[in-house]
């Protein structure tokens, strides 16, 4: 372990006797992955929302397309006056997605302001609520982070490790681990 590492660790440790909990390293990991699991969620939370744009957007292009066949000239007149069902397929189709976005949006929009709001608190190093948006919000990789902050990949691991850490006390309660508490 380097010097740097040594004092790295030993603040972190500072850090974490400061908020009352001295962590095992088996602790940490805990943490870590419970932490890693809720970010998982709301990452899938922004992925379903992107997919279901450009699902809409896709969709909105298709009926644009057939509009344009439908209106080419053809002596049989426009599709929608004449009752094209592929047009009108393809509004129900575009109602259909808008109605899942709506759905999705109370749920995920909440889990993003959430995250954000974890993110804005963290205090265990200046950018640590940067580097975990850009990751688990942006769908960034660690290299790409590194990269953008002036970071090597494996420095702003050990950022976002401390970073999970801090995020389990401020994450939901629903996503934390049921660990029986030894001092009970």
């Amino acid at each position: 372990m380097t010097r740097f590492e040594r004092m790295e660790a030993a603040c972190r440790e500072r850090r974490e006797a400061s908020h009352g909990v001295l962590l095992t390293d088996e602790g940490r990991d805990r943490r870590i992955k419970c932490v890693r699991r809720w970010l998982r969620h709301v990452r899938t939370c922004v992925t379903m929302m992107r997919v279901c744009e450009e699902e809409l957007e896709a969709e909105r292009d298709r009926l644009d397309m057939l509009k344009g066949i439908a209106y080419d000239g053809d002596s049989r007149g426009s599709g929608l006056l004449n009752g094209d069902d592929r047009i009108v397929e393809h509004i129900a189709h575009i109602d259909e997605i808008a109605d899942r976005m709506i759905g999705y949006s109370t749920e995920y929009r909440d889990a993003v302001i959430g995250a954000k709001e974890v993110f804005s608190r963290l205090t265990c190093h200046d950018l640590a609520g940067a580097v975990l948006e850009e990751h688990y919000l942006q769908r960034r990789t660690w290299e790409r982070v590194g990269r953008d902050i002036g970071y090597s990949e494996s420095r702003v691991k050990h950022v976002a490790d401390d970073a999970m850490v801090e995020c389990y006390e401020l994450m939901p309660h629903e996503w934390r681990e049921n660990v029986p508490r030894a001092d009970w």
